[in-house]
């Protein structure tokens, strides 16, 4: 395995159930069930009492495992983890820059992989893949479907599923690499950007109507101003 894919120590740990408790009197499993990091026996979360709570490395290990072996090049792989709720639930962004659109696109890219799973239930086992710009931190939600692979924490995963999967995702990221440069040959005036905002998206709905929300609004086409100035008022501005 690739250093750059060492699962990190803190998210290592073997997840276990352990009974709720309350006046010291332990109670029914079907109440629910704490979910407790056995190396440091500090409580994660409390689950459902359906829970089966599984160690990051049995789903990270297999999934490199046939990353590895699904033809992709991983030699400028870069793989930066995140991990929230006391470790409950973890996230794995993996850059190849090996792929890049940046001549299709207009501006430096890479092909981004979003590993994400969770020990208490509240993040499906999920890995996907989309466009990265490199100039900010916007990654490029997919347009198409088929970049993604997702399991019930419930049934065993499929490893190989996914190397058979990852394999096609440069060629099909290319696509939505034409539709973004396809993009910055769209105008888009301020005006007309701001209206489509105010009219489906900034509005706040109360029991008696249904407003503009102007603060949302502000903030909305702040963000307009900032990549209209980098890439120019053009529809690929206004999908960033």
């Amino acid at each position: 395995m690739l250093d750059s894919f060492a699962l990190p120590r803190k998210l290592q740990f073997t997840p276990v159930l352990r009974p709720l408790e309350h006046n010291g009197v332990r109670l029914p499993a079907s109440i629910g069930q704490k979910i407790v990091n056995e190396d440091t026996d500090t409580v994660i979360a409390i689950g459902k009492s359906r829970i089966a709570p599984t160690a990051y490395a049995r789903s990270w290990e297999p999934f490199v495992d046939e990353l590895e072996n699904s033809g992709l090049d991983l030699s400028e792989a870069q793989c930066n983890f995140t991990s929230m709720g006391n470790g409950a639930r973890m996230l794995a962004d993996i850059t190849l820059k090996s792929y890049n659109y940046d001549r299709i696109v207009g501006e430096k890219t890479a092909l981004q992989m979003r590993f994400r799973n969770s020990v208490d239930g509240s993040l499906r086992y999920e890995v996907s893949a989309f466009i990265k710009r490199l100039f900010c931190s916007n990654g490029q939600a997919r347009i198409a479907e088929n970049t993604s692979v997702k399991f019930k924490h419930t049934f065993s995963t499929e490893p190989e599923k996914i190397g058979r999967v990852a394999g096609t995702w440069p060629m099909i990221l290319e696509d939505d690499a034409h539709l973004f440069n396809h993009m910055r040959r769209v105008p888009m005036q301020r005006d007309t950007v701001q209206n489509f905002m105010a009219t489906n998206l900034c509005r706040t709905v109360t029991k008696t109507k249904v407003k503009v929300n102007d603060k949302w609004l502000g903030r909305m086409m702040g963000l307009w101003d900032t990549y209209s100035t980098q890439i120019g008022q053009n529809g690929y501005a206004f999908y960033n």
